[in-house]
């Protein structure tokens, strides 16, 4: 507990650079679950292994990501972490895939993200998902959630969707649930928010695993297909899709101001109306 706890902690620390990626797929009979800690194995890009002082610290600078680096053969199935630079040695923003420099800017965090308070400062968009870009149409899917309610998103025009993409074994999807969960309070008395989690696990897993953390979304499990099928490897993913269908939002990571745009996308999708009201 005390581990996950120190895990929450430094990951608001990075307002949002630590993103998960899927698990490999697991077997019939077994869910692997993987949590950082002490005894964590983390390399950097050339092999040279840290402590976990070293590379909490590293970490909390906000310069670089963990990503799985794939599983140690001899060690239970245990993965290995790879420590990935996010700047170059000018300081500069790195694209991962084509390793140039990109333009974009890592905010400070405001004094107050609430609107009331008068120290509000409106904070930085969130870093947008590489698959879903505002004005695409929201591939509808058809599924249940794992108490069996259906949810089929092609008769769901007029409702607003905020979707989320995770895994138990993602640390900074476990970060965001209790913002999540404010999100769905917030909205509870309006039918036209639909809050839907596709998770990677199975159902036993995720009702086990929400016995000590409640996610109050509608969480559809063994989702892998659904995230295959919009291109989603990193984690959390949220989306969220006007009454029309389309993407308004999305977002990668664990963010602080996650919540903050959460909220104002769904408020303004609520107040615009349907293009083309069913008969």
């Amino acid at each position: 507990m005390k581990n996950l706890s120190f895990f929450v902690l430094f990951t608001v620390f990075i307002s949002g650079f630590c993103l998960a990626q899927a698990p490999p797929m697991p077997s019939a009979l077994t869910t692997t679950r993987f949590v950082l800690d002490k005894n964590t194995v983390v390399k950097d890009t050339a092999g040279k292994q840290y402590g976990y002082q070293e590379w909490s610290a590293m970490m909390r600078t906000g310069k670089y990501i963990i990503k799985q680096a794939g599983i140690k053969k001899g060690t239970d199935g245990k993965p290995e972490y790879v420590l990935v630079p996010l700047f170059d040695a000018n300081g500069q923003p790195i694209d991962r895939k084509t390793k140039t420099q990109v333009r974009y800017i890592t905010a400070p965090r405001p004094q107050s993200t609430d609107p009331s308070k008068p120290n509000f400062v409106e904070p930085a968009k969130p870093n947008e998902s590489t698959q879903f870009h505002p004005g695409d149409i929201f591939k509808p899917f058809n599924e249940k959630d794992i108490y069996g309610e259906k949810f089929d998103l092609k008769k769901m025009k007029g409702k607003v969707l905020v979707i989320n993409f995770w895994f138990i074994g993602c640390p900074p999807c476990r970060a965001e649930i209790p913002d999540l969960n404010k999100l769905v309070e917030h909205y509870k008395d309006n039918k036209d928010v639909v809050f839907l989690a596709v998770c990677l696990d199975e159902k036993y897993d995720i009702k086990e695993f929400i016995k000590t953390t409640p996610f109050n979304y509608h969480i559809i499990d063994d989702g892998r297909f659904v995230a295959e099928k919009y291109g989603v490897k990193l984690y959390p993913t949220n989306v969220v899709v006007n009454k029309d269908g389309k993407v308004v939002f999305s977002s990668v990571s664990f963010q602080y101001a996650n919540p903050y745009w959460l909220t104002k996308t769904i408020d303004e999708a609520l107040q615009v109306p349907v293009a083309n009201p069913a008969p």
